[in-house]
């Protein structure tokens, strides 16, 4: 036995250490799994970002293809700046050279576009199958502007989402 400490203090220190050390490391395993918590809802906010990111680039896209029918037609010179081109609703891809496909305007009842890993396109053929729609809506304003809507929507973690990009196109050239 040690001189100058009772047998008693010595055992209430061990006791106190053992605690020390089971409060530190309960304190360490909820810091812990906060840390885990907060990785997980930033893993599953960067899917959302992602998905808002191509949701706003497919609906510009279509805008993009309407611009290049149209500007295909100026070019070609022979034929009215809006040959082709009725007012509605159509379903394009990047590569469209027409209107293609009449749809309804709902963009929900579209089908969903898919995406080709050989070309890295988004189409209606590809393999895999996305959550993303898209629908362009044609309207003309009088006889020399065309109202270009492109609407797409997609689900994603944390609900639906929508984009309507809009732009107008104008006979501007003699």
């Amino acid at each position: 036995m040690k001189k100058g400490i009772p047998h008693s203090a010595r055992c209430a220190r061990r006791g106190q250490v053992l605690l020390e050390t089971i409060v530190a490391l309960g304190v360490l395993t909820v810091g812990f799994l906060g840390v885990l918590t907060l990785v997980n809802r930033s893993i599953g906010f960067n899917r959302v970002v992602a998905d808002n990111y191509t949701g706003n680039y497919l609906a510009a896209e279509g805008i993009e293809v309407v611009k290049n029918i149209l500007d295909h037609n100026v070019i070609i010179g022979a034929v009215p700046w809006n040959a082709g081109i009725a007012g509605g609703c159509y379903l394009v891809t990047h590569d469209s050279l027409s209107l293609g496909v009449p749809s309804g305007c709902a963009v929900g009842s579209a089908p969903f576009l898919r995406f080709d890993a050989t070309s890295k396109r988004f189409n209606y053929s590809g393999s895999a199958q996305t959550n993303f729609r898209r629908v362009i809506s044609l309207t003309f304003v009088g006889g020399d502007e065309l109202r270009v809507n492109s609407m797409v929507s997609w689900q994603t973690r944390g609900g639906s989402y929508q984009v309507d990009l809009e732009d107008h196109f104008f006979n501007w050239r003699p």
